[in-house]
């Protein structure tokens, strides 16, 4: 017998279960088609098969303990097993608002802001700042901010990723 925590099927056995974030889970629903970036992570990068268990969570803080019914082109079919309880909610909603920095920089902010629980990360553009919220937008910036947010959520086992705002003056 396998403790929740505890993964099973043919990769890490013992291991702590992995982790995948989507938008939102039915909870009614007792099957769940995983598609998009997170399809492709599961099936061709970690090769997880049939019968393999994970933690789906989606941005609202649902968890379902899941089991993999199949994988194909159009996305990994799951079956929920059962919802999990999330992990509390912070004591204190902490909000960031942080000028603009340059290349890496704002990226490794956002990780690691993310690790220590700030819940809303807002950029904004002061007199000295370098870069400029329209490069922000252009460039995808944002949205590669959005993504660290998310890894980082499940890599910390947060309640929900951050939210990062547009970039603001």
């Amino acid at each position: 017998m396998h403790r929740i925590g505890e993964a099973e099927g043919r990769h890490g056995q013992g291991d702590a279960l992995r982790r995948f974030l989507v938008d939102r889970i039915d909870p009614e629903g007792q099957v769940f088609t995983i598609t998009g970036r997170e399809a492709k992570h599961i099936g061709r990068v970690l090769r997880m098969d049939r019968g393999d268990r994970f933690v789906l969570m989606d941005r609202e803080g649902k968890r379902f303990r899941a089991v993999i019914e199949s994988v194909n082109r159009s996305g990994i079919e799951t079956i929920l097993e059962h919802p999990l309880p999330p992990p509390p909610m912070p004591p204190v909603e902490i909000i960031l608002c942080q000028a603009a920095l340059k290349a890496g920089a704002m990226d490794n902010l956002v990780e690691k802001t993310s690790e220590l629980g700030v819940g809303t990360i807002i950029p904004f553009v002061s007199e000295r700042t370098v870069v400029h919220p329209v490069q922000h937008k252009s460039s995808g910036k944002v949205r590669r901010w959005r993504e660290i947010a998310d890894s980082t959520a499940k890599q910390a086992d947060r309640r929900m990723p951050a939210r990062i705002e547009l970039p603001c003056s």
